[in-house]
């Protein structure tokens, strides 16, 4: 297994780049470098963060940037729905549930991720490779609420296969399993977990 780091990943829409066309999965291991894999998850992680950032309350408002539009007590549902139109073609849909109980008195709880971002014909240049992604990756997690608000630090995963049509390396599956803390006031995310064969620390 191979391991790469890079940083930190940034959650902001403006680094939301490209695009999309139709691509046939294989189970050959896409032939990608070390730093078109890093560029890759930072997209997928950065989607995940912004769409856990943008909850909508069932029957309500979005709670825009982690700011619930009410103190959170009871029984709590909201929905993730976002989506990224990439500039290049294609599109990002992150969509699911965040829902579970916080303690009347207390305002704590912890709320269960069940969410789905899928990449559809999601098309990105990188470093000269041209790129088309699709598939449907697994977002799950516990999202802890303190004093009826989220909490500053947070935790997910990303787990599931993606088929890459990549010129000139070539086509083929790239499996991602990521784990991932980030913060509800910077929204910057640490990453560990592998991805197209390689392991990941970022």
């Amino acid at each position: 297994m191979r391991v790469i780091g890079k940083g930190m990943v940034t959650a902001m829409l403006a680094l939301l780049a490209t695009g999309c066309s139709s691509t046939t999965a294989t189970r050959k291991q896409a032939s990608l470098a070390s730093s078109q894999v890093v560029q890759l998850v930072n997209q997928i992680v950065q989607s995940a963060v912004v769409a856990l950032g943008n909850l909508q309350p069932v029957g309500g408002t979005v709670a825009s940037g982690f700011v619930a539009p009410r103190a959170m007590r009871g029984p709590v549902t909201f929905q993730v729905s976002t989506a990224f139109s990439c500039e290049q073609g294609g599109e990002i849909q992150v969509s699911g549930t965040v829902a579970g109980n916080v303690d009347d008195a207390t305002g704590t709880g912890t709320l269960t991720v069940d969410a789905t971002e899928t990449l559809a014909s999601f098309h990105r240049t990188i470093e000269g490779t041209e790129m088309i992604v699709d598939g449907a990756l697994q977002l799950t997690g516990n999202f802890v609420v303190l004093s009826g608000t989220p909490a500053t630090s947070q935790s997910a995963a990303l787990e599931g296969e993606l088929a890459i049509s990549a010129a000139p390396s070539g086509s083929g599956a790239c499996s991602i399993n990521l784990s991932f803390n980030f913060s509800t006031e910077t929204a910057v995310a640490t990453v560990t977990g592998t991805a197209c064969g390689y392991t990941i620390v970022l």
